[in-house]
C-alpha cells in the first residue's frame, strides 16, 4: 500500500491550493475545489485545515518563507551591500513574478488587511535583513547615512 507521511500530503495540499487561488481567487476557491485538485475527499481535507482562511495563510506564510529562504541563500556569499540590495531586489521580482496570480487575486479578493497580525511580524524580519545590509553598507562606507528631518 502507497501511503504519504502526514507531511507529504500537507505539501500536496499546499501545492494544490496555491493553484486553486492562482486560478480562481480566494472567494472563487472552495476547500471542494482544493480537495479535487490535491486527489483527497473534502473530508480529509479538514484533518488537515479547519477552514479556507486557515489554509490561505498558510499558504501566504509559505511563499513568504520561501522568498526569505531565497534571499538567505542567493546574499550568504555576497560580501558586496550593494550587490545584496540588487539580489534581494532581483528575488523580490521573481517571487512576485512566478506567483503573480496568486498576489494579484488574493489581495483583490481578500484585500491587504487579511492577515494583518502575521503579515506584521513576517514584513519585520524582512526589513530586520535589509536594515543589516544596510547598516554594514553604511559602516563599510559604501552607502551613506542620511538623517531624516
Amino acid at each position: 500500500m502507497n501511503r504519504r507521511s502526514s507531511e507529504e500530503t500537507r505539501g500536496i495540499i499546499n501545492d494544490a491550493a496555491l493553484r486553486v487561488f492562482s486560478r480562481s481567487g480566494y472567494d472563487g476557491a472552495s476547500m471542494r475545489m482544493i480537495a479535487g485538485e490535491a486527489g483527497i475527499s473534502v473530508g480529509a481535507l479538514y484533518l488537515y485545515y479547519r477552514s479556507k482562511e486557515e489554509l490561505c495563510s498558510t499558504v501566504f506564510k509559505g511563499l513568504f518563507n520561501e522568498f526569505r529562504d531565497a534571499i538567505a541563500e542567493r546574499t550568504r556569499e555576497i560580501s558586496d551591500p550593494a550587490e545584496q540590495i540588487r539580489t534581494y531586489i532581483g528575488t523580490y521580482m521573481e517571487m512576485a513574478r512566478v506567483h503573480r496570480e496568486f498576489i494579484y487575486t488574493f489581495n483583490k479578493d481578500k484585500g491587504f488587511a487579511f492577515g494583518v497580525e502575521w503579515k506584521q511580524k513576517l514584513f519585520v524580519e524582512l526589513r530586520r535583513f535589509l536594515n543589516g545590509i544596510i547598516r554594514r553598507g553604511i559602516d563599510e562606507g559604501i552607502f551613506a547615512d542620511i538623517e531624516e528631518s
